[in-house]
C-alpha cells in the first residue's frame, strides 16, 4: 500500500514541476530618455527679445487654457517624456504657480436702491432705470447691479506707483485678505477680486444678496512625485510651500497662513515697491528659487487686462463692460436650474468653490508654462527583462518524490527476489514457436469458413481442424516454463 500511495502521488505532482521553474519579467535599469519638466527660476526674458516689450506667447496661451478648461475638471500637470513606457523620476521641487482665494464679502459696503442714471453709468440693456445697488470695496473694486441685472463684476486693484518705479504691482497695499507679511504677498503675481451676486432670481431685499472674494496668484514651490507606467504618466502634487528669503538679507522665519514667511523680506518688498529678484526657499530640499520682478510685471499687467469685466444672467452679452473673461466665471457660477426659478443651487459656498477651481486651473496651466521654459528633470528608464526562477522549495519536493519511489521499486524487486514469487510472462508468441512451420503456413492461407481450402491435401485440412481444436497454455516445469496442449471438444469432431 505504501509503494501504491507513493506512486500515486508522484502522478499527482507531477504538474508541479512547471511550477519548480519558472520564466517571469521584471523592470530593471536600461537606456533610454526619461525627462520630466522642472523650474529653478522664472526667466523668461531668456527666451525673449530684449526690446521686446510683450508677454511671451506660451504664458498667453497657459492662461487661456486654465480659464477655458472645464471648471468640473482639474487642469492635468505636464507630462514627462519617457522612451520605454515604463520610467520612474524621485521626487523633485519646482517653482509654480498657486492661487488663494478668500471670502471679503465682510468688507462689502452695499448702497441703496438706486437707478442707474442717478450713479451716472449705463447698464448697456432694454431697461436702463432698473433699479441697482452699488456694492463697493475699499480696493475700489465694485458691482453695480442686482440678482436681475448684472450678477458679477472683476477688477483688478489699482495702485499709485512710487516716485521712479514704472509699476508697484504688489498687493501689499492693496490686498484686503492677506497681510504684508504673508510670504504669498511677497512672491505675488497679480490679484483681483471678484464681486457678484448670490443669486440670480429676483429678491425683497437685493442688498443681502452682494458677496466678495480677493484671488491672489502667486509664486510657489510645488514637490511632485511622477511616474510613467505602461506608457501612462501619473504626476501627483505631493505639497505646496512659500518660503520667501532677499539676498544679501537676514530673516527671521515667522509662520502665517500655515506657511512660513520671512518678515523683514516681505517689509522690505513693500517699502521698496520693486526688488531685482525674489528668492523662494523650498522647504523640502532647501533650495532656492529665484524670480525676476521685471519679468513678472509684465505677466501681472497681462493678468490685469484679462481678469476683468461684467456678467448677467439675463441680458448675457447686452450687459455694459462684458468680457469673455466675466462670463466664464458667471457661467460656471450661475448655472441655470429650472426649479428654482433660474437660482443657482450651490450656494456661498459652492459659488467661492467655483472661483477657486478656476483660479487653480489657471494657475496649474501656468506653472506648466514655467516649468517647460527652463531645466528637465532626469528620470531612470526602465526595461522588462525575463529571468529563470526556481522555487527550491517544490523542486525538493519532487526530488524527494522521486526518491522514495525509486527505494520502494528496488525494494520490490529485492523482497520478490527473496521470497521467489513466481512470475508469469504471457505471450502469444510462444504458441507460434510451438506450431512446425508447416502448419504454420497453412494456418495463414485465407480459405472459406466450413469448406476444404483448394490446393490442400486432406492430409493439411486435418491437421488445420486438429490446431483448431487445441488449447495452449504454460505450465511450470522442473527446469522453468512449458506449452501445455490440451485437447479440447469442437463441434463436430
Amino acid at each position: 500500500m505504501s509503494a501504491a500511495a507513493v506512486l500515486l502521488t508522484s502522478f499527482a505532482v507531477a504538474p508541479l514541476t512547471q511550477a519548480a521553474v519558472s520564466y517571469p519579467t521584471r523592470l530593471s535599469e536600461g537606456s533610454g530618455v526619461a525627462m520630466a519638466a522642472m523650474s529653478d527660476s522664472y526667466t523668461p526674458s531668456k527666451t525673449r527679445p530684449v526690446l521686446n516689450d510683450n508677454l511671451d506667447a506660451r504664458e498667453k496661451q497657459a492662461i487661456q487654457i486654465g480659464l477655458y478648461h472645464a471648471v468640473g475638471a482639474k487642469v492635468p500637470h505636464i507630462s514627462p517624456i519617457c522612451s520605454s513606457g515604463e520610467c520612474y523620476w524621485r521626487n523633485f521641487s519646482t517653482l509654480a504657480v498657486c492661487a488663494a482665494v478668500v471670502d471679503v464679502s465682510d468688507k462689502l459696503v452695499v448702497s441703496e436702491q438706486t437707478s442707474p442714471s442717478t450713479l451716472g453709468i449705463s447698464l448697456g440693456v432694454g431697461n436702463g432705470d432698473e433699479p441697482v445697488h452699488n456694492a463697493r470695496l475699499s480696493s475700489a473694486s465694485v458691482l453695480i447691479g442686482s440678482t436681475s441685472t448684472c450678477n458679477l463684476n472683476m477688477s483688478s486693484p489699482v495702485v499709485q506707483a512710487p516716485t521712479g518705479q514704472k509699476d508697484n504691482f504688489l498687493p501689499a497695499a492693496t490686498s484686503l485678505a492677506f497681510s504684508e507679511s504673508d510670504a504669498r504677498v511677497s512672491s505675488a503675481v497679480a490679484n483681483f477680486f471678484v464681486v457678484y451676486t448670490n443669486q440670480t432670481a429676483d429678491l425683497d431685499r437685493q442688498s443681502t444678496a452682494f458677496r466678495a472674494a480677493e484671488v491672489l496668484l502667486h509664486f510657489c514651490v510645488n514637490k511632485y512625485e511622477v511616474s510613467t507606467a505602461q506608457g501612462v504618466s501619473i504626476t501627483t502634487l505631493i505639497g505646496s510651500s512659500t518660503v520667501v528669503a532677499v539676498e544679501a538679507e537676514e530673516a527671521v522665519p515667522v509662520a502665517v497662513a500655515g506657511r512660513t514667511a520671512l518678515s523683514n523680506a516681505s517689509e522690505n518688498l513693500s517699502n521698496s515697491g520693486l526688488a531685482a529678484n525674489v528668492v523662494l526657499r523650498s522647504t523640502a530640499d532647501n533650495k532656492d528659487y529665484s524670480v525676476q520682478r521685471d519679468d513678472v510685471r509684465l505677466l501681472n499687467r497681462y493678468i490685469q487686462t484679462v481678469f476683468s469685466g461684467t456678467y448677467s444672467y439675463r441680458h448675457g452679452t447686452r450687459i455694459a463692460g462684458w468680457t469673455a473673461a466675466g462670463d466664464v466665471f458667471g457661467t460656471a457660477m450661475f448655472e441655470r436650474d429650472e426649479e428654482s426659478g433660474g437660482t443657482t443651487s450651490f450656494g456661498d459656498p459652492g459659488l467661492l468653490a467655483v472661483i477657486g477651481n478656476v483660479s487653480q486651473n489657471v494657475a496649474t496651466s501656468m506653472t506648466n508654462a514655467i516649468r517647460a521654459i527652463d531645466n528637465k528633470e532626469d528620470g531612470i528608464v526602465l526595461i522588462t527583462e525575463s529571468y529563470i526562477r526556481v522555487q527550491w522549495s517544490w523542486l525538493a519536493f519532487l526530488a524527494s518524490q522521486v526518491a522514495i519511489s525509486t527505494m520502494f521499486l528496488l525494494g520490490i524487486m529485492v523482497q520478490t527476489a527473496v521470497w521467489k514469487v513466481k512470475i508469469v510472462k504471457g505471450s502469444a508468441i510462444a504458441t507460434l514457436f510451438a506450431i512446425t512451420a508447416k502448419d504454420k503456413a497453412a494456418l495463414e492461407l485465407e480459405r472459406g469458413e466450413g469448406e476444404e481450402s483448394p490446393g490442400m491435401d486432406f492430409e493439411t485440412n486435418g491437421m488445420t481442424r486438429k490446431l483448431e481444436s487445441l488449447t495452449c497454455r504454460l505450465t511450470q516445469a522442473n527446469r522453468g516454463w512449458a506449452l501445455d496442449l490440451a485437447r479440447r471438444e469442437i463441434e463436430g469432431t
